[in-house]
Formats: C-alpha cells, structure tokens, sequence
C-alpha cells in the first residue's frame, strides 16, 4: 500500500472514505479540507510522472482540491509594492517604510503586521542590506525585448516601472519554511525545478537569477542556502500559479498538491483562486473514478504552436494531447489558413506534433514553411496593433478582418480575436451605446459574438470568463433589437417575452456560476 501523497510505503488508510493510504499524519492533511476527504490521490508512472487521478466518481462541479498556498510573495521582477497586501507604491520617496528592513509598507496597518512580512523575513532583508530605491528601477519597455515570453513581465503595468530588489522576498519566504514547517520543506524539494535544463541552455530566466537574484544573497547567506534558494525559485517557476489581487498588486504562490496535477490543452477542471487566496479546483464535467485529472498551464485560446512554445520553453515538455495531435484542433482551426494558390482550400500542419512541419493545402496541396506563415502572422498582428489614436477601431478592426479573411481561417486566432474585440466595442459607450446602432451594426454585434462563442467554445468547453462576456453582450443587444422591433410592430408580445426570458435565464446562469468562480 502506497501514500497516496508521496507514493512511500503507507501504513494507514483514511477511516472515512477508505480510498487514501497515507504515510504520515502531514500527508493526510493534505487528503482533508474542512473536514471532508478531497477525491484524488497522486500516483506514478514513467511517462506521465506523479499526477493526480480520481478515486471515485465525481460529479460536473464538485470540488475536486481546495488549499491555500504554502508561501506566496512577489514576483522576481516587481512593481514597487507593499509586502504583506501588495498594493503597488506610486511614491517611493514619501512612503511609510518597515522599520526593520526599510522597505515600503502601504500604510500602518501593513507595517505593523507580521503574517507575511515575518521578524525573520525582516531580519535576513535587513542584513543583507536590501532596500528598494528609485534608482533601482529599470525600465519594462528596455527589459522586455531582450526577454523571451516572460509572464512576470506581463504581469507589470503595461508603462510601469519595476525592480528586482523584490527578488529575494518569495525565495526567504520559501527558505523559512525549512526551519518552521520541516515536513512541508521535504515535499516541496519533490517537485521538480527543470534548473538544470535552464542552465545547460542558458535560459534567460537562468541568466536572470544568476545576475539580479544570487548575487543579492551570496555575499550575506551561507553557500546551502544559496543552494536551496536556486530550488526555490526553480519550483516556484515550474509549480506556482498567480494570485488574486484586486487592488493593482502582482504575486505569486505555490501551491504543493495543485502542483502535481498535470497539463492538458482541453483539460477536466477549472480552477478558481479567492481573494483570501484560497485555490478551489472544480470538475468541468463528470470524472470517472481512476481518470487522470488535469488543468491547463497555458491560455486555452492561443494556437497550437503557441501553447507548445511556451509549454516546452517554460516546463520543459512536449504536450501530446489530442487537440495538440489534431491540426484543426477539434474543429476550431484556431491555427488554420487559407490557401492563397486555390483561394478557397484550408492549410494545415501536416504533422501537428512536430514544430518544423510543412503546412499543406488540403485541397490543392500546395505546401508552405513555417517561417513563411510565421513571417505573415507577424505582419498581421503588427498590423492590428498599429491603430493611431484617432483611428476609429471599429472600422480598423473591419478592415483588418477583411484584408486578413483570404489569408487566415475564418476560426484564426487572430481573426477570432478580433471578433472578440469587436464584440465589445459595437454598441459601447465609446461608440454611443445600442441606442444609436444601426440594425446592421447590431446584427453585426450579434453575428461576431456567434463566432466567438463557436470557435473558442470547441478548445473551451464550460464557464468561463471570456463566455460570460460574450453571452452578454449578445443576449443584451438581443433584448435591445426584439425590444425596438416590438414597437416597430415587426414581432408581437409572445416574441418579445421569448427573448426577455433567454435574457432573464443567462442572468440566472452568470449569477450561479459567479458565486461559484468569483465569491459573488
């Protein structure tokens, strides 16, 4: 009998639901949550590693996984921010600081708090001389372009400044648990860092810690903990996942059993993080007992060769999963092109798994490189962003669908995309509301939010945020057209109360699945 935690020999088994063998008391904590038994346990094979599989039927909803972070903090590279709340800090030169480590704090609230910002926290950033000054940040525009993709960045403010003295606080924060919570230090030295992969290819992400993150510790810590700090930031890269912060702040936090839940392009779980921070996993749709569970690392909207970029350069895998092995991913052809030989064939990936591949028409099967296609999309995305600012999106968004239509699958990214786009600018307050649309404006609003909802629905199934949106905004001017055409006589008061009820249902809808996601 195995842990179902660790995978150890187990000499006990969970008396409630007698479906987790537990090796110690630590372990079976992580089974419990409010007193109630979660259904998974961690199991082990070669070609997966440790993964997470049901131990019992669970139901469309149900909560699968719920815990709260073990320590959290902010990023490597960081907006001036307070260190227990993380609200930003506009004025560093007029801000109440800690007065231990001298680093700003929002107010007295926070400073005089120790729930993150601990004594010894303070104490270590003290000696080693740490402090944040203005002359200490750098540009995010300057940093950006020597970067690859980097979501730490991302996460900045798109004009903001940001500072590596933030660096250290996570990886103290990480190093600290070795000392107050030794059992949950040995599970977190299990997961997996990928440093040595960094290292041997001389990732930026590598080459970022060895300059603005080491070099903060080695000259004040001892040669283990610099050691033990390089695991840290390499688990907290590869498992941590980004926190709910409403008031402008960035972080991030490791979470140590939603860590060893593995990828998958259209996974079975959807994932929810609370303002306290608390992480709740829920099944998308009923799971039998003894399936994998699985989650998503990347957006579920972008393209294959996106999401395997960014899955191979960041964890260090290659994602094989049937949307990833199909290249009109399931239908979508989010990734799909016309053929500009035929004019009207679709052009395919004619090996989907392999980076390199060529496209070919599937009707005249005329061929095409990557790099070719890659140098195209290029030029169309430079071409939607480049809108001046007196341009009317509106009609620059149209056009670009237009001239993109006989390059690009309808389903495209990009095209998609734009519909999104789109979708909300018809009929906004920017553009005069419903009120002042013509009938083909709003049957054009209606028409791109059927296209949203198509496309991305077959690589999104479920509740989800960008679905929210969509529905209403075409529900709404749905309500908004029946609305006008009752009093233009062209439909009667049984049309009318037909779609007030669609109206009235999705209200219904949003309201269940938000107290759900979002604590409303």
């Amino acid at each position: 009998m195995l842990c179902g935690y660790c995978r150890e020999n187990a000499q006990n088994n969970c008396s409630d639901c007698h479906l987790f063998p537990y090796c110690c008391p630590n372990h079976f904590d992580y089974h419990r949550f409010d007193g109630k038994c979660l259904p998974f346990k961690i199991n082990y094979d070669e070609q997966k590693g440790h993964h997470m599989v049901a131990t019992r039927n669970i139901r469309a909803m149900e909560v699968i996984l719920e815990e709260y972070p073990l320590f959290h903090g902010p990023y490597v590279k960081s907006l001036p921010q307070c260190l227990e709340c993380f609200k930003p800090i506009a004025d560093l030169d007029n801000t109440l600081r800690c007065a231990g480590c001298r680093f700003p704090m929002c107010g007295p609230p926070c400073s005089e708090s120790s729930k993150l910002h601990s004594k010894t926290e303070c104490s270590r950033m003290a000696q080693a001389n740490l402090e944040i000054q203005a002359t200490n940040q750098v540009s995010r525009r300057k940093k950006k372009k020597n970067m690859e993709h980097d979501e730490e960045l991302e996460a900045c403010e798109e004009n903001g400044i940001i500072t590596f003295d933030y660096s250290v606080v996570n990886v103290l924060r990480g190093l600290e648990l070795k000392a107050t919570k030794p059992d949950a230090w040995i599970d977190i030295m299990r997961l997996v860092d990928h440093n040595e992969q960094r290292k041997q290819e001389g990732n930026p992400t590598w080459q970022l810690w060895m300059t603005e993150v080491i070099p903060r510790l080695e000259e004040h810590f001892p040669k283990s903990d610099i050691q033990d700090a390089l695991r840290i930031l390499g688990i907290g890269i590869t498992n941590s996942a980004n926190l709910n912060l409403r008031n402008g702040g960035r972080g991030t936090g490791l979470y140590p059993t939603f860590a060893r839940i593995n990828h998958r392009c259209i996974c079975n779980t959807k994932s929810i993080k609370h303002l306290d921070q608390k992480l709740q996993v829920r099944a998308s749709f009923p799971i039998l007992a003894g399936e994998e569970l699985t989650s998503q690392y990347v957006k579920p909207l972008n393209g294959t060769a996106i999401r395997k970029f960014i899955l191979r350069s960041k964890w260090y895998f290659e994602c094989e999963c049937p949307r990833c092995a199909d290249p009109t991913e399931l239908g979508s052809y989010l990734s799909a092109f016309t053929c500009t030989e035929c004019k009207h064939g679709t052009v395919l990936s004619k090996e989907p798994l392999n980076p390199d591949a060529l496209w070919s028409c599937q009707n005249c099967s005329s061929e095409s490189s990557v790099d070719h296609l890659q140098t195209y999309l290029d030029r169309c995305v430079e071409e939607v962003s480049a809108s001046e600012p007196q341009t009317n999106l509106i009609h620059h968004y149209e056009e670009c669908l237009h001239k993109f239509s006989t390059t690009l699958h309808p389903g495209h990214q990009i095209l998609t995309d734009i519909n999104s786009q789109l979708a909300i600018l018809y009929g906004s307050p920017a553009f005069g509301g419903l009120a002042k649309m013509t009938r083909p404006e709003l049957d054009r609003k209606i028409q791109v939010c059927h296209q949203v909802l198509d496309t991305n629905g077959k690589v999104d199934p479920g509740y989800s945020v960008w679905r929210a949106k969509m529905l209403v905004q075409m529900t709404q001017t749905k309500v908004h057209v029946a609305t006008r055409d009752f009093k233009a006589g062209f439909i009667n008061e049984d049309q009318l109360e037909n779609v007030l009820r669609e109206e009235k249902f999705l209200r219904v809808y949003l309201a269940y699945y938000q107290s759900i996601f979002m604590g409303y």
